[in-house]
């Protein structure tokens, strides 16, 4: 089943929790995309809120490797840090997510690398 955009975005501020160069990109107009800035693993990394049927989705790339480390605010090894784009802007950028997530229990949070969101969303891929 394909989900279907919803013109009715999250507030604002739940967008501007993920990010820290400004305002979101309100890609279509109508608040039911919105980029979101995720620096600190690559430069330029962004992510993409998006509103649909079942609900919100972040789609956040490399935000964080695993749903746990935002859950438990659980920072990356020493080696990983030290090989992201920032290792201070990283550490930031997981206490936004844990907050974000926390704030918003509702909204979907998929990792690029979390065997988490493989086994849940896997289910749901023919």
């Amino acid at each position: 089943m394909r989900a279907r955009l919803l013109p009715n975005p999250l507030p604002l501020e739940a967008a501007q929790a993920q990010n820290t160069s400004g305002e979101p990109w309100d890609l279509l107009g109508d608040g039911s995309l919105r980029v979101v800035g995720l620096p600190g693993h690559a430069r330029g990394q962004i992510g993409l809120l998006a509103r649909t049927e079942s609900g919100s989705v972040l789609l956040a790339a490399n935000g964080a490797w695993h749903s746990r480390a935002i859950r438990e605010l659980r920072p990356p090894s020493r080696l990983t840090e030290w090989l992201q784009d920032d290792p201070l802007v990283l550490r930031a950028r997981l206490e936004r997510l844990h907050a974000f997530a926390r704030a918003h229990p509702e909204v979907l949070i998929v990792l690029t690398h979390c065997p988490e969101i493989f086994a849940l969303l896997g289910a749901a891929i023919p």
